[in-house]
């Protein structure tokens, strides 16, 4: 939810998850977003606030890795942390 800290990554395999970001207008409030897209980079990377609320829209599978395991696997991967860390900066503008 927005506004807390994630516990983790949620990485979409399959399915539709709608988006409510906190800090625009309603108008502008909802993006989707489908498999292949990460949620909770930001909050886990950077240790800030999740920006957005996610919900599904269609039946969705999700894969979870725990902030402690993304953290671990960013030390041991330094590409996978590099991976991380673009995203994190692409979506925080």
């Amino acid at each position: 939810d927005a506004g807390q800290h994630s516990k983790g990554i949620f990485l979409i395999l399959r399915g539709e998850v709608s988006l409510c970001w906190q800090d625009t207008d309603p108008e502008h409030a909802a993006e989707h977003v489908a498999s292949g897209f990460m949620l909770g980079v930001n909050s886990v990377i950077n240790a800030q606030p999740a920006r957005a609320t996610a919900t599904t829209m269609t039946q969705s599978t999700l894969l979870f890795l725990s902030g402690k395991a993304v953290l671990r696997l960013a030390d041991a991967f330094p590409q996978f942390k590099k991976l991380l860390e673009e995203v994190a900066s692409r979506r925080g503008k």
